[in-house]
């Protein structure tokens, strides 16, 4: 989507796709406003789309090495499935390879962390507020039961994984849709979001990417062989396995297999970056 109209009085508002200038406004766009990523992904039982709690932006984890990495947020849903989000812009020069690959160090890493250090992080990171913002999350639900959910997912390693970008190209979306359909346990998507503007008016349009029928179907029902982000690597390192799009260095080879979108929501506001541009 390249443009948009909005019907206002009788008149028609032309929105024009842009980007933000800085990788920051993005990442602080979403710190705001989680709901432009969950936005068409279940939510907890009868709850309809689902809803993401914030736990720190930029959350430091530790790589094998004993390094500190950061990924740029990181987000409970109401399942407890830590969700580990990762935003670059579509003129971000890095390698789409390096962007998977920087997302799958995030991963190992999360699932080693232990669920007490993610509650300190997030009632550090809200201070006051994090009780009052943990019970408006969870409505009635056991605040209790919801940390012991979010442990037992870490010990199952059942993560969810997002590449955010204003636009995702064919090659990061094909390797998108192969983890995703590969891993049992955890989930990889991808999420555009089309940022239109129109003066001070902004609009922003998510799609999801990577939800396909086999991917959705394989984990419904839920194999007896639990694949994990661990076992990526045997895929990868096995040329049997993989397809024949990820060894393309241009991703020129289309796999045929089509993907599902979650329907469009279109969120328009006043931005306060417009000024600072």
């Amino acid at each position: 989507m390249s443009s948009m109209y909005l019907a206002v009085d009788g008149k028609l508002v032309r929105f024009e796709r842009k980007t933000f200038e800085l990788e920051k406004h993005w990442q602080d766009l979403f710190s705001n406003f989680p709901e432009l990523l969950s936005d068409g992904i279940p939510g907890h039982v009868g709850a309809g789309s689902g809803k993401w709690l914030l736990v720190q932006p930029e959350y430091p984890l530790l790589d094998g090495d004993g390094d500190t990495i950061f990924v740029d947020h990181l987000f409970l849903d109401q399942n407890g499935i830590p969700t580990l989000v990762e935003v670059k812009r579509s003129r971000n020069p890095e390698n789409k390879r390096t962007f998977v690959a920087q997302m799958l160090d995030y991963a190992a890493a999360i699932t080693t962390c232990d669920v007490r250090d993610i509650q300190r992080r997030f009632a550090n990171n809200l201070q006051a507020d994090a009780d009052a913002k943990l019970r408006e999350f969870l409505g009635e639900r056991d605040i209790e039961q919801f940390w012991q959910q979010v442990k037992t997912n870490l010990e199952a390693k059942k993560i969810r994984m997002v590449f955010v970008a204003d636009e995702i190209p064919s090659t990061l979306h094909r390797l998108i849709e192969f983890l995703n359909e590969q891993l049992r346990v955890a989930e990889v998507i991808g999420i555009e979001v089309g940022r239109l503007v129109a003066g001070e008016r902004q609009a922003f349009v998510p799609s999801v990417i990577g939800r396909t029928a086999e991917a959705e179907a394989r984990k419904t029902v839920s194999a007896k062989v639990e694949r994990t982000v661990d076992d990526y690597f045997s895929f990868v390192a096995n040329p049997a396995l993989r397809p024949k799009s990820v060894d393309k260095a241009n991703g020129a080879m289309a796999r045929g297999a089509g993907h599902l979108l979650a329907p469009s929501r279109v969120i328009i506001s006043r931005s306060p970056h417009n000024a600072r541009r």
